[in-house]
């Protein structure tokens, strides 16, 4: 896979199940494997392989890209105005239809909140007429620092999100886990 996951143990712990009946199994996983030379995939899946005593099946296991996101150095609003303009990232500029936006604007830490939690670093916000740009930091877990920023708008119901990534392949997947988070 493009991010190099790799379970840490070849072995799951699950009694035989009897037919028509499930489990859940969580198996931890690290950076550790072999990469891949394709980019990575919209959206992002993990190709699973699964020995029984039956036979090997293999399937595909959708992912959101927030999973690959850590949290990055410590930022100021210098050192991420440096970030902004480093050459050779692309800035992606999304809208997203938010429906908590009228909330955010009168309490942005609600956003705030909700990023922080999922391994985005706040930097700064600056208010001017009323809108609010929220300024924030992650890297990515091949240790890309990746920054974004969320613009609410009075009586505007979507909120306007940029963006800068390394490479087109992350563009959609970056998108994807911010919609995610703020989602949830």
């Amino acid at each position: 896979n493009s991010f190099c996951l790799n379970p840490i143990s070849q072995r799951v712990d699950l009694d035989s199940l009897p037919v028509g009946q499930t489990a859940e199994v969580r198996i931890p996983v690290e950076l550790s494997g072999a990469p891949s030379q394709e980019p990575p995939e919209f959206p992002m899946k993990i190709r699973i392989a699964l020995n029984t005593n039956i036979d090997i099946f293999v399937f595909l296991v959708s992912c959101s890209f927030s999973v690959l996101l850590r949290y990055p150095s410590e930022y100021n609003e210098m050192k991420f105005k440096e970030l902004l303009s480093k050459p050779n990232m692309l800035k992606s500029q999304n809208s997203l239809d938010y429906s908590r936006t009228q909330e955010a604007l009168n309490n942005p830490n609600i956003l705030i909140e909700k990023l922080v939690n999922n391994c985005f670093q706040f930097v700064y916000k600056q208010t001017n007429n009323g809108q609010i740009l929220l300024s924030f930091v992650t890297k990515l877990s091949e240790g890309f620092e990746l920054p974004l920023q969320i613009l609410l708008q009075p009586g505007n119901p979507n909120i306007l999100i940029n963006y800068l990534v390394p490479e087109p392949s992350l563009v959609k997947l970056f998108a994807q886990a911010i919609k995610f988070i703020l989602d949830f």
